[in-house]
């Protein structure tokens, strides 16, 4: 958060040097034209920031890591993202790194990268059952084969779009 705001005053003083120089070359008099022009900047670097986000995260992930699920907020202090809401965090699957169940082969067990703005990213293991729609935290799979047991299952449906990534091509 820091840096972004060292971007914002980064973009601000550049607007604002640009802004005393096209002062001074025109002749203009308005003296507000300066910190109108820096304000401006940083408005345009937040949105910009805020909204390009989740583009400049999704496409530096690995070509085997698909994106299943955004999830986007509005707030008040940012009053544009009442009228457009700003992609904040995203659940993505390794499907590169997928493992079928041996006893079961519509089961399969696959990293998830839990991915919020400002918040470390979380990597948790999923067992995901394609034909049953439901999904287990492999920490779960205490159960007999490998699998959880069937307490541990948690219903999404087969429309989840977590599970529909994850047994994509299963």
């Amino acid at each position: 958060m820091a840096i972004t705001l060292l971007g914002a005053v980064a973009v601000a003083v550049l607007a604002a040097c640009v802004a005393f120089i096209f002062r001074r070359v025109t002749g203009i008099s308005a003296r507000w034209i300066i910190p109108a022009s820096a304000g401006a900047a940083m408005l345009a670097f937040t949105l910009w920031n805020d909204y390009s986000w989740f583009g400049r995260v999704a496409d530096g992930l690995p070509a085997d890591v698909t994106v299943a699920r955004t999830f986007e907020s509005s707030n008040a202090l940012q009053p544009w993202s009442l009228v457009a809401p700003i992609t904040t965090r995203f659940q993505a699957v390794n499907v590169g790194g997928r493992q079928r169940s041996e006893v079961a082969p519509r089961v399969v067990r696959a990293e998830v990268y839990l991915v919020a703005r400002w918040q470390p990213t979380f990597t948790t293991l999923q067992i995901f059952d394609c034909a049953r729609g439901r999904r287990a935290d492999a920490a779960d799979a205490t159960g007999g084969e490998g699998l959880p047991p069937e307490t541990a299952w948690t219903e999404v449906g087969l429309q989840d779009a977590l599970l529909r990534a994850a047994c994509s091509g299963v």
